[in-house]
């Protein structure tokens, strides 16, 4: 599963495009190929706030200000 989103840099406002792949468990049996579209942010999931949010982060690719964020998922990832 690939999640995707928009996030605005701190330090130099540009718009950025994000792509994250949810690891899949092998417990689940059957695991499925996934190609991550190009031209977009891959953000580090740092930590899980509470049971919906997560703490995630990126590089800016423009001015390389390091970038955190929070998502809010309705799924554990």
């Amino acid at each position: 599963m690939i999640l995707y989103g928009n996030h605005t840099c701190t330090k130099c406002n540009s718009s950025n495009e994000w792509a994250y792949l949810v690891p899949q468990k092998l417990s689940n049996g059957n695991l499925v190929a996934t190609t991550l579209p190009k031209h977009k942010i891959y953000p580090r999931k740092n930590r899980r706030l509470s049971e919906t949010e997560y703490e995630m982060s990126y590089r800016c690719p423009k001015c390389d200000e390091l970038n955190k964020f929070t998502y809010v998922s309705d799924t554990y990832l």
